[in-house]
């Protein structure tokens, strides 16, 4: 988040305290939780949107949305639509990723923080 520009954009990151089988153990309790994460994001710390990190509540965004009043992106619509697009652009348009210079390798202070050195030779870098 911090090297690619993203720091300062996350509102705050809120975990619910539950477990896999926690969501669905009492499904009024998991409701309310996250309603109330949604809610105190949106109006306390200033979200403008709210990404769902698990699939385990599927198509409840439309009432989270409603609630908490910002968008709420559900984590399988969300990724399966990109998907659908980017399928689109490649067969509608012919568009992909520039294939002339590749992929831009990892600065060499990331490739050391990562420890990549020890998944690549980077004695060409």
């Amino acid at each position: 988040m911090v090297l690619n520009g993203l720091k300062d954009k996350l509102a705050s990151f809120k975990s619910l305290g539950l477990g896999v089988y926690d969501f669905h153990a009492d499904e009024k309790v998991t409701i309310q939780k996250l309603k109330d994460a949604a809610k105190e994001a949106a109006e306390k710390d200033g979200a403008e949107a709210i990404i769902l990190g698990c699939t385990i509540q599927f198509e409840f965004y439309k009432e989270l949305q409603e609630y908490a009043k910002v968008p709420v992106i559900d984590a399988i619509i969300g990724p399966l639509k990109y998907a659908e697009f980017l399928a689109e652009l490649r067969d509608k348009f012919e568009w992909l990723h520039s294939k002339k210079y590749s992929f831009e390798t990892p600065l060499l202070f990331e490739i050391k923080q990562w420890e990549l050195e020890k998944q690549y030779d980077i004695n060409g870098l």
